[in-house]
C-alpha cells in the first residue's frame, strides 16, 4: 500500500490526537488492508452476506441501509475517515444492512481474520477504532433524536449542520428526506425557506451552508 494512504490513515482514522498510531501500528495495517474503489452505485456488501471484510472509507460518500424492510430505512450516511461493515463483521459475521456507493469510493478493505490479528498485537489500533466507532454511535443518536424532534425545517437544519463540514453537502432534497424522515416535498419547501432566508445555497445534487449560525437557531427554534 502507498506511503501516503498510511499516512492518510494516521491522520484521518480516528482521533489522531487520542492514540498516536506507530509505524509499526501502520505497518501492521498495511499488512491486512488492501485498495478498493467502486462506482457510484455500487453494492459494496449486501444485507445478509457474509461480513468477511471491513472498510474504511478514503473518498467519496456511502449511504448505509436496510432493504429487507419497506420502506427501506436509511441507517447513515458515511464519508471520509469512517469505517463501515465492522459492526457486523465483529458481532454475527453476517452483513445487517446494505452498503451502497453514492459517488465514486475508494476505500481500505480490511479482511477479518487478519484484521482480528493485529489488532490482539497492536492495541493502539483498536483504541483509534473504538473513538472512530463512538463518533459513528454518537451521530446515530442524533439523528434519532432529530427524526423525533421539531419542523421538517427545523429537522433539515439540524441534518445540514451536523454534516456541513468544510461547507458543503453533497445531497439530494430526495436522499435529505430520507435521511430526516420526511416527505420530500416538505423538505423542498425547507431548504426553499431557508435559501431565502441566506442560510444555505444549493445547486444540483448539493448544499452549501453560508450561515450556520441561522442553521443553529432553527434547529432549536
Amino acid at each position: 500500500m502507498p506511503e501516503n494512504h498510511l499516512l492518510w490513515t494516521a491522520r484521518e482514522f480516528g482521533d489522531p490526537g487520542y492514540v498516536p498510531l506507530t509505524v509499526q501500528d501502520l505497518e501492521a495495517l498495511e499488512g491486512v488492508s488492501e485498495i478498493t474503489r467502486f462506482g457510484s452505485g455500487a453494492r459494496i456488501y449486501e444485507e445478509g452476506s457474509d461480513a468477511d471484510a471491513c472498510y474504511l472509507v478514503r473518498s467519496g460518500s456511502v449511504r448505509i441501509v436496510r432493504e429487507r424492510v419497506r420502506p427501506r430505512i436509511n441507517l447513515a450516511s458515511i464519508g471520509p475517515g469512517q469505517m463501515i461493515g465492522d459492526y457486523s463483521m465483529f458481532r454475527s459475521g453476517v452483513h445487517a444492512s446494505t452498503a451502497l456507493a453514492m459517488s465514486p469510493v475508494e476505500a481500505l478493505r480490511l479482511e477479518r481474520r487478519r484484521t482480528m490479528d493485529a489488532l490482539a498485537m497492536h492495541p493502539r489500533i483498536g483504541l483509534r477504532w473504538m473513538v472512530e466507532a463512538l463518533g459513528r454511535l454518537e451521530m446515530a443518536h442524533e439523528r434519532m433524536s432529530m427524526i423525533l424532534r421539531g419542523s421538517v425545517k427545523a429537522r433539515v437544519a439540524a441534518y445540514l449542520l451536523s454534516h456541513h463540514g468544510s461547507g458543503v453537502i453533497e445531497i439530494t432534497h430526495e436522499g435529505l428526506s430520507e435521511m430526516i424522515g420526511a416527505e420530500r416535498a416538505s423538505v423542498s419547501r425547507a431548504v426553499s425557506v431557508l435559501r431565502s432566508d441566506g442560510a444555505i445555497t444549493t445547486s444540483r445534487g448539493s448544499i452549501c451552508v453560508i450561515d450556520a449560525e441561522h442553521l443553529r437557531q432553527t434547529q432549536d427554534s
